[in-house]
């Protein structure tokens, strides 16, 4: 049988209309990437901050600035949160989940991102330490205010974040002395964010 060129066209149509059907298929079951549920690992969140670098000062006006790094790799920065807003940890370190959500909300500009298994890496420093000892605080100067960095253990059975003072500096100065701290505040010191 001979094909005509009618018969050609049509299968030509037939063939593009397919792949237009499955193209179509594919790109409406496909979820944008915000929409991407991730799913909790062991006993940690679905979305668990890991690091954070701060910057408060109160004297000549207040001034307060920041990042996390969350176990994504995604740094995210912050700038003058409202006071009213940001929560803040208990005297022991305490923070729940909500709360401190709520603050890494309030960090809306992705300033960068840091390679998952480097943060893997440094997340299995944060066990050696929580609950380090630190150093005497000394004093070093006056209105600098204070740069801290910290990191975040989730506590299974209080179903709350611990933040753990890594070091600080400015008018005063005090340091994790555990080993894993210090590594870790030496590391989370060559990230930079603008």
């Amino acid at each position: 049988m001979k094909n005509t060129q009618k018969d050609i066209k049509l299968s030509h149509v037939n063939i593009f209309s397919g792949l237009l059907i499955l193209l179509t298929t594919f790109i409406f079951s496909c979820e944008p990437k915000e929409d991407i549920i991730i799913e909790e690992e062991g006993d940690l969140p679905a979305l668990a901050v890991l690091f954070e670098a701060d910057y408060i000062n109160h004297a000549w006006g207040y001034q307060h600035n920041g990042w996390f790094l969350d176990n994504h790799g995604r740094v995210r920065k912050y700038e003058m949160p409202d006071r009213e807003e940001w929560n803040t940890p208990d005297n022991d370190g305490y923070i729940s989940k909500e709360s401190l959500e709520a603050n890494y909300d309030l960090a809306n500009t992705l300033a960068g991102e840091v390679s998952r298994g480097i943060v893997r890496q440094q997340e299995d420093l944060i066990a050696g330490a929580i609950d380090g000892e630190m150093s005497d605080p000394v004093n070093r100067a006056a209105d600098m205010g204070g740069f801290g960095w910290y990191c975040y253990s989730w506590d299974a059975d209080k179903e709350m974040y611990k933040r753990q003072t890594l070091g600080v500096t400015g008018d005063w100065e005090q340091f994790n002395l555990a080993p894993d701290a210090q590594a870790l505040l030496k590391w989370l010191q060559t990230i930079q964010v603008d």
